[in-house]
């Protein structure tokens, strides 16, 4: 099974899927909390809520030939989405985050944008990198 991704913006102008090559697929819940252990040797934690964070490792062309995968380029667009709240014209920061099982979340992109290149050939179809790439899942997405 081909595992993968799909993120769409909020203006519906760019919707693309990404190859999430195998091993990397990391799906983490945290929890927000601090634990303190009180004078008579008791813990005192202080629990908040839990949240979702999956760390993907992509494969991805420099120019990618079929049109309903992502590029390098399309996913540096997403990353860059920076606006809180969507304007006309203007997408927002959350992302429409569709994986392989069906799953639809509202997520952002957070961590960094490294680009790792695979071969000595810096541009085109044959210019092939692996991203890691980091979503903070905010919702389910209910708008399909």
């Amino acid at each position: 099974m081909e595992r993968y991704f799909t993120l769409r913006d909020s203006t519906n102008t760019l919707d693309k899927r990404f190859r999430v090559i195998h091993g990397g697929w990391n799906p983490i819940m945290f929890k927000k909390q601090t634990e303190k252990t009180t004078l008579d040797g008791n813990y005192d934690v202080a629990q908040g809520g839990i949240y979702h964070r999956h760390e993907y490792i992509v494969k991805i062309r420099d120019d990618e030939p079929d049109m309903n995968y992502g590029n390098v380029e399309d996913l540096r667009t997403f990353f860059s989405y920076n606006e809180p709240n969507p304007s006309p014209g203007n997408p927002s920061n959350r992302l429409h985050f569709a994986d392989h099982f069906g799953n639809q979340w509202i997520v952002m992109m957070a961590g960094d944008f490294i680009p790792q290149t695979l071969s000595v050939v810096m541009e085109g179809e044959y210019s092939s990198y692996n991203i890691k790439v980091v979503f903070l899942f905010l919702q389910p997405d209910t708008s399909s």
